[in-house]
C-alpha cells in the first residue's frame, strides 16, 4: 500500500509542476519554492560531494552548461544520448572527449528527484544551478539563479559544431559568435573567465606552445614538455596556475602571455583595446570580476529556455524516449514500435547486470522504464505531450501494488510478456 501511495504522489507533484509550468513563462528565481522548496539544496550537496572528491569536476559542470546554452539554448539537450534515428550533440566536435560530468548530472537528478518526491526540476534547470553552485564551492562568488526551464526532446550535432566557439578563433570570429548568441564584449570577456578553473587537452593547445609567437618563451617550453609535437593529444594541463581555485589569477596570465587556449590569449594583445582594458580591470579587481560573472551567466541563461508547456520535465537526464516519440522516419510513420523495442533492450540489460551483481533490479529502475516507456508511446501516437492513455496506467497500478510484482517482472520471459500487453491496450 505504501508502494502504492507513493506512486500517486509522484504522478500527482509531475502533473502539479506541469500545470505550474503552464502558467509561467519567465524565468525567476523562486521557481520552485513551492513545488519543491528542497531542490536547490538537494542540487548543493551533490555538486559539493562531486568536487571534494575531484575538484575538476566544478570545471566540468560549469562547461555543460556553457555548452548547452549555446546550442538553440539552455534546454538540456546536450545530456540526450544518441540512438538508432536519433543523434545527440555528445558526438558533435566540440564535445566528444571533452564534456563530462554526465554521470555526476545524473546523480544531482536521483538526489533531487527523490528530495522533490518526482521528477519536478528540469535537467536544464539541474545545470545552471550546479554551474553557480560549482563556482561557489572552487571560491566565487555566488549569484542568484533564474530557473523555471524545461528539457528539449530534440538536439542538434550540427548546430553543436557550428555554435560552440572553438578555441582557434582569432578575435573578431570569437566575439561575432558571442554577439550572435546575444552576448556583447563584456560578456565574452567575463565569461571567459571560467577558464580560472579546469584543464584543458593538449588537442586544444598544441598549435599555440609551437607556432604562436604572443606567448612567453618559459610557458611555451613547459608545455612542450607535456605535449610533444605528435602524440600526447589528450594530456592535460591546467588553464590557469591555481585551477581549483575561483579568482583572476587567469586574467593576469593573460597580462603575461600565458594564456592557454588561442581564445583566451586573444583577449590580451597589448593594443589598447577594448578587452584589453578588460582584462586589466579584472586582473585586479576580483569583486568586479565576481559580480560581473554572475550578471553575464544569468544573461547566457536567458538564452531561448523552454517554458511554459513547451519541452518536458525528463525522468532520467539522458532519456531519448521522449524525444524519438517526437521523431518520424521518412515515409513520416512515427517511432512507437522503436520506443517499445529499447525499453526490451533496456529491461534485459538491467536484467543482465543483475545476474552479474546477484541482485535483482531495482523496483524503481523497472517502474522507471515502464512508465518512461508508456509515456513516450502516448506522445508517438497521440502527437502531444499528455497523460497516457488509462488503461496501461492502471495496468501498471495493478500490478506494481500486487504483492507478486517482483516476481513477475524479474523473472525470464516476463519481461517481455509484461511490456507487450503494456503496449498493446495503447
Amino acid at each position: 500500500m505504501a508502494a502504492l501511495t507513493s506512486m500517486f504522489g509522484c504522478m500527482f507533484v509531475i502533473v502539479a509542476a506541469f500545470l505550474a509550468g503552464a502558467t509561467t513563462a519567465q524565468l525567476s528565481p523562486d521557481f520552485y519554492d513551492q513545488a519543491c522548496p528542497q531542490a536547490l539544496p538537494a542540487i548543493k550537496i551533490v555538486v559539493e560531494q562531486a568536487i571534494g572528491r575531484e575538484p575538476r569536476m566544478g570545471a566540468s559542470l560549469l562547461r555543460l552548461h556553457f555548452h548547452d546554452c549555446f546550442v538553440n539554448g539552455c534546454d538540456g539537450s546536450l545530456l540526450l544520448d544518441d540512438f538508432p534515428g536519433f543523434t545527440g550533440e555528445k558526438t558533435a566536435a566540440p564535445n566528444l572527449n571533452s564534456v563530462r560530468g554526465f554521470e555526476v548530472v545524473d546523480q544531482i537528478k536521483a538526489a533531487v528527484d527523490s528530495a522533490c518526491y518526482g521528477s519536478v526540476v528540469s535537467c536544464a534547470d539541474i545545470l545552471a544551478i550546479a554551474a553557480r553552485d560549482s563556482v561557489v564551492t572552487l571560491g566565487g562568488q555566488s549569484y542568484e539563479v533564474l530557473v523555471g526551464r524545461r528539457d528539449a526532446r530534440t538536439a542538434s550535432k550540427d548546430d553543436a559544431n557550428n555554435n560552440i566557439p572553438p578555441p582557434t578563433l582569432d578575435f573578431p570570429a570569437l566575439l561575432s559568435n558571442f554577439q550572435s548568441h546575444g552576448l556583447a564584449l563584456e560578456d565574452l570577456v567575463v565569461l571567459s573567465g571560467a577558464h580560472t578553473i579546469g584543464m584543458a587537452r593538449c588537442t586544444t593547445f598544441k598549435n599555440r606552445i609551437y607556432n604562436e609567437t604572443n606567448i612567453d618563451s618559459s610557458f611555451a617550453s613547459a608545455l612542450q614538455m607535456i605535449c610533444p609535437p605528435t602524440g600526447g593529444d589528450n594530456n592535460t594541463s591546467p588553464l590557469d596556475e591555481t585551477t581549483t581555485i575561483f579568482d583572476t589569477v587567469y586574467f593576469n596570465d593573460l597580462l603575461e602571455e600565458k594564456g592557454l587556449l588561442h581564445t583566451d590569449q586573444q583577449l590580451f594583445k597589448s593594443d589598447g583595446s577594448a578587452s584589453d582594458g578588460l582584462v586589466r580591470y579584472y586582473s585586479t579587481n576580483s569583486k568586479a570580476f565576481g559580480a560581473d560573472f554572475g550578471v553575464s551567466m544569468i544573461k547566457m541563461g536567458n538564452m531561448k529556455p523552454l517554458t511554459g508547456s513547451d519541452g518536458e520535465i525528463r525522468v532520467n537526464s539522458s532519456s531519448f524516449w521522449y524525444s524519438l516519440a517526437k521523431a518520424r522516419d521518412a515515409q513520416g510513420r512515427n517511432c512507437a514500435a522503436a520506443i517499445f523495442l529499447h525499453a526490451i533492450f533496456v529491461l534485459l540489460q538491467l536484467r543482465n547486470d543483475s545476474k552479474h551483481s546477484s541482485r535483482e533490479p531495482s523496483l524503481e529502475q523497472a517502474q522507471v522504464v515502464l512508465l518512461d516507456c508508456l509515456k513516450g508511446m502516448s506522445i508517438s501516437i497521440t502527437g502531444r505531450n499528455s497523460t497516457p492513455p488509462s488503461h496501461p496506467i492502471l495496468l501498471v497500478v495493478e500490478i506494481r501494488a500486487s504483492q507478486c510484482f517482483l516476481s513477475v517482472l524479474c523473472r525470464g520471459l516476463s519481461w517481455f510478456v509484461l511490456i507487450y500487453e503494456l503496449c498493446l491496450v495503447m
